[in-house]
């Protein structure tokens, strides 16, 4: 399985007759799991599990959900800063799909959601994941002076 799958998921739930407020909050998760797990698993890769440690940043097999956009928004590279604020933004919308029930829940925002992970994604693909975690390593590197 793909991360990427998670955005197809979250576009099929969007696409039937009428989307129920459940089929809505769960496509919001899966769009950002979907961004959520290509950086996750390149981090993986790319930073070595200390650098992870030391940084706060994550552990073995784990990316702090938190951290993730906020090592994006601390960056040197202002493409990263944007990346990160818009991955924020989506981190917070799927807090309120999964646990803020008393909270309306439309389609019109599912859809926002949805469009918001797909350019992301594409965002992600044009500058490198790669990329994007080897400059995250050397930010990291700098900022706790490794």
């Amino acid at each position: 399985m793909f991360p990427q799958d998670f955005l197809q998921t979250a576009e099929r739930l969007l696409s039937t007759g009428t989307p129920t407020e459940s089929d809505r909050r769960y496509s919001v998760s899966r769009a950002y799991y979907a961004v959520y797990l290509v950086l996750k698993l390149e981090f993986e890769r790319e930073i070595p599990l200390a650098l992870l440690q030391q940084s706060g940043l994550g552990g073995k097999n784990r990316i702090s959900h938190e951290r993730l956009p906020t090592a994006l928004k601390s960056s040197a590279t202002a493409q990263l800063t944007m990346l990160g604020d818009a991955i924020e933004s989506l981190r917070l919308a799927r807090i309120d799909a999964d646990y803020l029930m008393n909270k309306p829940f439309s389609h019109a925002f599912a859809i926002d959601q949805f469009e918001n992970a797909s350019e992301l994604l594409a965002e992600i693909e044009a500058f490198g994941a790669s990329r994007i975690a080897k400059q995250i390593k050397e930010d990291i590197r700098k900022n706790f002076s490794i």
